[in-house]
């Protein structure tokens, strides 16, 4: 009999390359990942407008230095400890994905 417990811990939320990411991003997903122990936020608001910023520990966006923009690459240059998002996707950990 097939076990139908499922573990979201089981899961592997990481993108297997940038292009991936950048898919993800465009078809509206909500992304939340770890970077040193904070949290980040990426989404879609409107149809031509990305974001990306700081969460709280609940993952609600937190004041500070989000990026509003209609360019998913200005998305990717965000800074995240000196370094651009898409330098540092082997250094962060996926939290949540959704579509």
């Amino acid at each position: 009999m097939k076990n139908n417990n499922y573990n979201a811990n089981d899961y592997d939320f990481s993108f297997e390359s940038l292009a991936e990411l950048k898919f993800c991003i465009s078809c509206g997903a909500e992304i939340t990942f770890d970077y040193n122990g904070h949290l980040y936020g990426i989404g879609k608001l409107t149809e031509t407008t990305y974001y990306i910023g700081s969460c709280s520990q609940n993952g609600e966006p937190e004041p500070g230095d989000d990026l509003f923009s209609s360019d998913i690459e200005e998305i990717l240059d965000y800074s995240i400890g000196g370094k651009k998002l898409r330098e540092r996707l082997d250094d962060i950990e996926i939290v949540e994905r959704t579509l």
